[in-house]
């Protein structure tokens, strides 16, 4: 007997975006209840893809997938599934939940992930020139790293994603269960309510606490760090206005629509800093970096040096660093101190670095400063480094996001390694660092 997929196994007409993982708690019941479209296996000659039901001692039935392990050829050897792309949207925020167990392993262990797999956008082309549209690329979506056995029967995973430019363009994007540290012989994985679910959409403003916008006002610009695994899906906006609640948050009503973020409520260790990157006070270098500019000459941006003033307290607060820093030049950095020595009291805070060419905040033959409260942005080079002889300084509550990484081996200094940059390098263990955010 034949017969068609009924409409639960397709998405509503009103509401195509409420759920991308159709049936994924294979309880559509089309085939008799045996049917698990629109889910497929990878391959003819891979595992055969099925339902199988299971009651409990209540007498509840549930269906789930079961993939026979010993007919699993590969790690990603899984069902898949075809996600509607055109909810792939810029900003889109979803909901991701999976319950997996494991059969036929031992005493086993692995963990797994889920990724969006598809072909490039129409027209891509290589280096050469040479159309490759068709070539595939992936993208995580859920990484469930803890390990699991068998022992551990039915365990659940959850957590959202955004969409990014790379999942908007993706074409035929199709779900992939991946399997990591996995033994052969393979393991029978079942797998039930899989759900990828529309959380929200792109955001017009941000909510923050009230006493933080008060030290903010319109026209102020603010970067906003990525919450995906990508520096790059890093945000700018203006603020507009800002709207108190008066229940101790206000809106951040921005110039722009943004990409939807996440938040620590959303997914601890993963939500969105934001930055104010506006100073009423600029320095600013001539020449300002871009990709197409980037010649690393010595005469490429400007520089602010402090040096050889043991004992002179220097106050540096509350300025914005624009376009400084000379690629591959030895000591021409946005702001260094160097060989000052014992500075007590002084205060490096509160300063902004917005397109830096060469390295931000540098500290070397430096003691007893304090560097707190410093924000950088779109850097080529370390953003804060503490070199080997800068001890006793204290470094608290600073953040860099957004690595250009245009510096070249060619380029970097010698027996420096700018070329593979960290946000923070530290150098000399003997300082205090606290609270700061790499980003």
């Amino acid at each position: 007997i034949m017969e068609l997929p009924s409409a639960k196994s397709f998405a509503p007409v009103n509401d195509a975006c409420k759920e991308l993982a159709i049936n994924g708690d294979a309880e559509n019941l089309d085939g008799g209840g045996f049917a698990p479209f629109p889910w497929f296996s990878p391959r003819m000659n891979d595992f055969q893809l099925a339902v199988h039901e299971e009651t409990d001692t209540t007498g509840n039935v549930n269906h789930f997938f079961h993939t026979h392990g010993p007919t699993r050829s590969t790690y990603w050897s899984s069902p898949r599934i075809y996600p509607n792309s055109d909810c792939l949207a810029l900003g889109f925020i979803y909901q991701v939940s999976i319950k997996l167990r494991l059969k036929d392993y031992g005493s086993n262990n692995l963990w797994y992930y889920l990724k969006l797999r598809g072909k490039q956008p129409l027209g891509t082309r290589d280096d050469e020139g040479k159309l490759i549209e068709d070539r595939e690329y992936e993208k995580g979506i859920l990484y469930c790293r803890d390990p699991i056995s068998m022992a551990d029967g039915w365990t659940e995973c959850s957590g959202s994603f955004i969409v990014d430019e790379e999942l908007q363009k993706m074409r035929e994007p199709r779900l992939e269960i991946i399997t990591v540290d996995e033994t052969i012989p393979r393991a029978t994985l079942e797998i039930d309510d899989v759900s990828i679910a529309f959380k929200s959409g792109p955001a017009e403003g941000l909510t923050v606490s009230d006493d933080i916008a008060r030290k903010w006002s319109p026209s102020a610009d603010i970067h906003i760090t990525s919450t995906t695994l990508d520096t790059r899906d890093s945000q700018v906006a203006t603020i507009t206005e800002i709207e108190r609640k008066g229940d101790g948050t206000a809106t951040l009503k921005l110039d722009s629509a943004i990409a939807a973020v996440l938040t620590e409520k959303d997914q601890h260790g993963m939500g969105a800093e934001v930055m104010v990157t506006t100073r009423n006070i600029i320095i600013m270098g001539d020449v300002e970096y871009s990709e197409e500019n980037n010649d690393g000459t010595e005469f490429e941006g400007g520089y602010l040096q402090i040096f050889h003033t043991p004992d002179v307290v220097q106050t540096i607060e509350g300025v914005q660093f624009m376009n400084m820093g000379q690629q591959g030049v030895k000591n021409r950095f946005s702001l260094q101190f160097l060989y000052t020595r014992d500075v007590a009291g002084t205060s490096i805070a509160r300063n902004s670095f917005v397109g830096i060419n060469f390295r931000c905040i540098v500290l070397d033959g430096v003691s007893n400063a304090t560097v707190a409260s410093n924000t950088a942005y779109k850097i080529n080079g370390y953003a804060f480094l503490i070199g080997y002889e800068a001890e006793n300084n204290s470094i608290t509550n600073n953040i860099g996001s957004l690595l250009m990484d245009k510096i070249s081996y060619g380029e970097r200094l010698a027996n420096h390694r700018d070329d593979h940059a960290s946000l923070f390098e530290v150098q000399n263990p003997g300082n205090d660092l606290i609270g700061n955010v790499a980003a």
